[in-house]
């Protein structure tokens, strides 16, 4: 068995058509042919994670020696400014590099580079750029250091962009070669690996070969090799083909993807055997197996979460305290722990006030229970439920600011709150409709 570090499935297409492989198809097809464990390394992209997931904890009951890891293949350039504002078609590179989060908290860094990369986004013609330059990559590894793996990827990362150079009569090329291998050690420490592919229809695939396992032993570098996977198997070669044929578009050439299918280990060998020798095939196995043993099992599910709104200096001494006396959760709220708690009754007093509504009975009753099943659902859920209310009004503040005028849906129509932050423009109180469809206690969850 071996481990496959470097595949792709049909989320690479986001920007350019390029693989054949359904997540689903692919995961399974690799543990059906006896690998120890696939990761989805799509171009920029983290969109078939979910996905992987939940197929790789159907797997773990039938098979849970099999590993599923989430990577992504980035674009790593020195330099924005280089790439983007002396763009030149053809001449400027954006050298692939592939990263497989080993942990929950390296899936997270995964996340906060590939936002980078994204906010760096620009177009060239008809193809959007995705570029992460190095100095991100360094900041955000040094908060996750130990929780991503690294490898060089194919021939379009640096290392072999700089070969090409190599072979062209430019001897500097080594220099920067040596350059990025040891910044890439310092990152990565023993999580960073050295990357070759199987290929017999180009001959710059096998001198690369070659020339990257001499690179391991020259710097104590460990390598691997993966198959780059663009399709399931060697029957869906011209599929491929014919896909890739499909639409215009920047791309490597045709030959590059005779070989980027799913194999076993024995297809592997047959690529491999007349140029590397057995032993040295055997510790690449090894080597791929080490990165699958440091693969842990993560879910990303987890129960949604308010994110926190900015809460504005107000006045804590307000007319609800003169109810805290009669009603048991106005002075919870008023005397909450949690300032949003707080500043959500006073967003309720200043909308009595502003929208002339009596505090008479009716409306402090009302009042009264909403916020108790505010307050148990928030003890229930552990998290504040003003937060979720403070920041939807935050929202249809901002929509109103931007003459984004729509209709609203749902039962948020009858919860008065609602009506007194302007979240809503209809008094529920009015038209006899109940809070209790949109908020209950019974039922502890973010309302609709």
């Amino acid at each position: 068995m071996y481990f496959s570090a470097h595949s792709h499935t049909e989320m690479s297409n986001l920007r350019l058509p390029d693989c054949t492989n359904k997540t689903k198809n692919l995961i399974k097809y690799a543990e059906k042919i006896g690998l120890k464990g696939i990761a989805i390394t799509d171009h920029e992209c983290l969109s078939a994670h979910i996905e992987a997931i939940k197929i790789n904890k159907e797997l773990q009951k039938i098979n849970p020696d099999f590993q599923v890891a989430l990577g992504n293949e980035i674009y790593l350039v020195n330099s924005l400014e280089e790439v983007k504002d002396n763009y030149t078609s053809g001449v400027t590179k954006f050298p692939h590099f592939i990263l497989i989060a080993k942990s929950r908290e390296g899936h997270l860094a995964l996340r906060k580079m590939s936002t980078l990369a994204w906010m760096n986004s620009f177009r060239t013609g008809r193809m959007e750029r995705t570029p992460l330059t190095t100095q991100q990559l360094v900041e955000v590894m040094a908060e996750y250091k130990g929780h991503v793996i690294g490898s060089t990827a194919c021939l379009g990362g640096f290392v072999g962009l700089k070969f090409k150079e190599f072979q062209t009569n430019k001897p500097e090329a080594l220099k920067d070669i040596d350059s990025f291998l040891n910044a890439c050690k310092y990152v990565f420490n023993d999580d960073f690996y050295l990357e070759i592919q199987p290929s017999l229809s180009t001959q710059e695939q096998i001198d690369y070969n070659k020339f990257v396992i001499e690179l391991g032993e020259k710097y104590n570098i460990k390598v691997i090799y993966t198959t780059d996977s663009h399709y399931l198997s060697i029957n869906h070669k011209q599929i491929h083909k014919s896909f890739l044929n499909s639409k215009d578009g920047e791309r490597e050439v045709s030959d590059f993807y005779g070989s980027t299918y799913v194999m076993t280990k024995e297809e592997v060998w047959g690529y491999f055997k007349d140029y590397i020798s057995e032993q040295t095939f055997e510790t690449m196995t090894n080597n791929t197996l080490e990165i699958a043993n440091k693969i842990e099992f993560y879910d990303l599910a987890q129960d949604p979460v308010v994110p926190p709104t900015q809460i504005p200096i107000f006045d804590d001494n307000h007319i609800m305290k003169n109810y805290t006396d009669k009603y048991e959760y106005i002075k919870k709220f008023y005397y909450s722990d949690y300032l949003v708690d707080r500043y959500l009754l006073f967003l309720t007093q200043e909308g009595m006030t502003n929208k002339n509504q009596d505090f008479d009975k009716v409306n402090m009753d009302r009042i009264e229970e909403e916020l108790k099943q505010l307050w148990l659902i928030s003890e229930k859920i552990n998290q504040r439920l003003s937060s979720y209310y403070c920041l939807t009004k935050d929202l249809v503040d901002l929509m109103w600011n931007l003459s984004l005028v729509g209709i609203a849906r749902g039962s948020v129509t009858g919860l008065y709150l609602a009506y007194l932050i302007d979240i809503t423009q209809m008094n529920p109180i009015t038209f006899n409709l109940p809070s209790w469809r949109h908020i209950h206690s019974s039922k502890p969850e973010l309302a609709d």
